[in-house]
């Protein structure tokens, strides 16, 4: 009996080194297999987020793509618009020179209507300032239409072998009545005037006349250096010695005035 209590108490101090070294490849074994654990799950972990960023950058490729496309919109946009300001600024730069162009034209315009309307008694010799000019006897006809231009079957000159003939003139018809008779035409004559004691104070008197009438004749030349002008006015306001109220055609006709010019 004392000899098996023996040998179980030697076979257990022989077992305990090797049941403590299985303890230690149990933990080692246990490490091991958590250590594998933890880098599974840092494989997996780390295979997750790579899974994720071509998800990441998946999505993100759209949102790219769509800018991109917005900026090449807007890019368009500033081109089309950029064209069409230099449009319309050359569509002005082409208006403002038509209005230039036309300014030249209606100025050049009025002056070659000013030099023609252009009095050419300014340097004539002899002429009367307070007489009619011969830029009215040069538009007469004209003024007689109402300022309407003369067409081409109607011309207001004369041309004959380099010579321009303009005639002109207009037709009167006063009249006048006076409490006292002066036996005077229409221009009355104040130093005429009858006192209350005579005969002609007590009568009274009515004249129609159309002595004012005007003809005139403007001629013009042009040599090789030189312009010619003569100018030529007469009305019927002069008296001979029978002239009368009373008579037909008896008043004379009288030269208003004439004159010449060189230039």
């Amino acid at each position: 009996m004392r000899v098996f209590v023996g040998w179980i108490l030697v076979l257990g101090l022989a077992a305990m080194p090797a049941m403590a070294g299985t303890g230690k490849a149990g933990d080692a074994a246990s490490g091991a297999a958590a250590t594998a654990a933890k880098t599974n799950s840092d494989a997996g972990a780390a295979a997750n987020k790579s899974g994720d960023e071509p998800k990441a950058a998946t999505a993100a490729m759209p949102v790219a793509s769509s800018v991109e496309s917005e900026l090449q919109q807007i890019r368009d946009l500033l081109v089309s618009q950029s064209k069409e300001l230099e449009a319309t600024h050359q569509q002005l730069r082409e208006q403002q020179e038509k209005i230039a162009t036309l300014e030249s034209q209606l100025n050049a315009a009025g002056a070659s209507h000013e030099s023609v309307a252009a009095s050419p008694a300014a340097g004539a010799i002899g002429v009367n300032p307070s007489t009619t000019p011969a830029s009215t006897a040069a538009n007469a006809p004209i003024a007689a239409n109402g300022g309407a231009e003369q067409r081409a079957d109607e011309p207001t000159s004369i041309h004959y072998k380099g010579i321009t003939l303009t005639p002109s003139g207009f037709l009167a018809a006063e009249s006048v009545w006076r409490q006292h008779a002066l036996s005077a035409d229409v221009n009355s004559p104040f130093n005429s005037v009858p006192f209350p004691g005579s005969s002609q104070s007590q009568a009274g008197e009515f004249n129609a006349s159309g002595r004012q009438s005007r003809l005139s004749l403007l001629a013009e030349g042009k040599l090789d250096h030189a312009k010619l002008t003569g100018y030529y006015e007469t009305d019927f306001l002069s008296a001979g010695v029978t002239s009368n109220s009373n008579s037909s055609n008896s008043y004379t006709m009288r030269q208003r005035q004439i004159w010449g010019q060189a230039a």
